[in-house]
């Protein structure tokens, strides 16, 4: 069907980040598999729950989910979504232009810093009001929140409307990184739909696909592969930026029992002088590192972090408090726009209680 010219609100408020969705998505055959068959059937589910670790490829996902819905649910085809990337739809997706998809996330400023700090109520409701309007194309309309975890609690309750009475032909594709996060009242109404870390096979795939591809050093995209540990998100943004990984690789080397406070300082100096969306990336890296080690119960594995010996069940349960503690005054830190070198400096020194309550 011809579509309708877009209201100036559909046009506002469809995502306005170009991204390239020529090139398959690697790795999650069971998400993909999982969800077009679902869309596919009698009584497809509105509300998807797109949850696992930072990096991982659930933004990947949610933008071919979306241009396939736009395309009018294509077979499957390489990479599972079937919508070829020349169509009209998803060329509108891909450019951020499609009236009836929304991207729904923290917009990165000219300026280099996140802004605003968290997903308001306010903007999600904008969105969310363009569901009371009938579709451009006449399709399905996908809205995108990237991601649960940037949202108050005013702007997650903002989404129980939609997610309890659905309209015709309407998709949520919730992204979150810690699904331990998400109020019950949203996991509830939602399909969960898991998303884990690559394989290696995977991961030199993507290499393939995407890295060397581009004119990336090979080396350099093994060594940002190493960093990441299974994160193609988190590899990519390591291999266009060789300053962030070598700092990747200092902050592995600080954190190592025994190493000079001058070092480190000069180490979380450094991070705080990052801009976005580079510190959000590093400081994303450590989290993921700090949780292999409490769930793997190493001083880490060698890929993300310092080598060294295996955790007693005291240090474990003392980094996790630790991680925890870390985590929360982070996201304060961010609130308020405030520098993370003491941030930093304090994680450095409760590794080190850590490791020295170590039993031996």
């Amino acid at each position: 069907m011809a579509p309708r010219k877009p209201s100036a609100k559909q046009e506002a408020s469809a995502t306005s980040s170009e991204v390239d969705l020529s090139r398959p998505l690697i790795g999650h055959a069971a998400a993909v598999e999982r969800f077009t068959e679902a869309l596919s059937g009698d009584r497809p589910h509105h509300g998807w729950l797109l949850h696992g670790p930072q990096g991982v490829g659930k933004a990947a996902f949610a933008r071919r989910a979306a241009a396939w819905l736009a395309a009018g649910l294509p077979p499957a085809g390489e990479g599972g979504f079937g919508a070829h990337p020349e169509a009209p739809a998803v060329r509108l997706v891909a450019q951020g232009a499609h009236p009836d998809v929304h991207w729904l996330d923290r917009r990165v400023g000219a300026d280099g810093k996140r802004l605003p700090t968290v997903i308001k109520a306010d903007m999600v409701r904008q969105q969310l009001r363009t569901l009371n309007e009938t579709p451009a194309y006449g399709g399905w309309r996908v809205i995108i929140v990237d991601a649960l975890d940037d949202l108050n609690r005013e702007g997650t309750n903002a989404l129980l409307k939609p997610l309890e009475e659905p309209p015709r032909n309407t998709v949520l594709l919730l992204i979150s990184h810690a699904l331990s996060a998400v109020l019950p009242t949203i996991r509830s109404r939602c399909r969960a739909l898991p998303f884990g870390l690559l394989a290696n096979a995977e991961m030199a795939r993507f290499g393939e696909t995407y890295a060397v591809a581009d004119g990336n050093d090979a080396a350099h995209w093994a060594d940002a592969v190493r960093l990441a540990g299974g994160r193609p998100g988190l590899a990519l943004s390591l291999a266009q930026n060789s300053d962030l990984a070598a700092l990747a690789r200092s902050v592995h080397s600080a954190a190592a029992p025994g190493v000079s406070t001058d070092q480190r300082l000069a180490v979380a100096s450094a991070i705080g002088a990052l801009k976005e969306p580079a510190r959000s990336v590093l400081m994303g890296l450590i989290d993921e590192w700090i949780a292999a080690m409490v769930r793997d119960g190493n001083q880490s594995a060698e890929e993300n972090g310092p080598a060294g010996a295996p955790l007693d069940p005291w240090a474990r349960a003392q980094l996790a408090d630790l991680w925890a503690d870390h985590a929360s005054a982070l996201a304060l830190y961010s609130a308020v726009n405030l520098d993370v070198t003491e941030r930093m400096m304090a994680l450095f020194a409760g590794l080190d209680r850590v490791y020295s309550g170590r039993a031996a």
